[in-house]
């Protein structure tokens, strides 16, 4: 899912870069632009035309830097470092973290249908957050305490990361078909 939209990103920013450099030619050599504007905008005023193909031109900049931004900085907030020796680090993605949680999760046998996971790092405090889908034969707070537990012993032993806090929601709670006909 996160393939699709870091492609879906930088498939936007190169149509933003693409319509940006558009607007710039458009502006500094008029007699390409002439067609252009004659068919698409219809300004008689040549300020105008200007105007519009500058503001055109930062727009297009400003969301080309969105995004590029978005693209460079996203993968740097879903790592945490774990240790640093003296040969190296050793970072840990957040991808990875979120499926020892949901390892956790599905191991529990609590009546758990499906369950989706995502990892968070706030002031060096790391925090899970678990959506799931549950059968009609378990009991909530019982099971679902029993999975926060679960949950943070797994990562703290498998990562060495101490877990700050396991927040739960159940989103859907689906009935059991018994099967019984007459």
């Amino acid at each position: 899912m996160r393939r699709r939209q870091e492609l879906l990103l930088t498939v936007l920013l190169s149509l933003a870069f693409a319509l940006s450099l558009a607007s710039l030619i458009c502006l500094f050599f008029p007699p390409l632009s002439a067609s252009i504007s004659e068919a698409a905008i219809r300004v008689q005023s040549l300020r105008w035309k200007y105007v519009i193909y500058s503001f055109f031109f930062i727009c297009l900049v400003g969301l080309s830097l969105f995004f590029l931004l978005r693209i460079l900085f996203s993968d740097m907030t879903r790592t945490v470092t774990l240790r640093k020796p003296e040969i190296g680090e050793i970072d840990l993605n957040m991808d990875a973290v979120e499926n020892i949680a949901l390892n956790a999760t599905r191991t529990a046998q609590a009546g758990i249908k499906q369950a989706r996971a995502r990892a968070s790092v706030k002031s060096k405090q790391l925090s899970i957050h678990i959506h799931c889908s549950l059968y009609s034969d378990v009991e909530i707070p019982v099971q679902m305490e029993n999975i926060q537990e679960r949950v943070k012993k797994e990562i703290e032993r498998y990562t060495g990361l101490a877990v700050h806090q396991v927040y739960l929601t159940v989103d859907q709670v689906e009935l059991i078909h018994t099967g019984v006909r007459r």
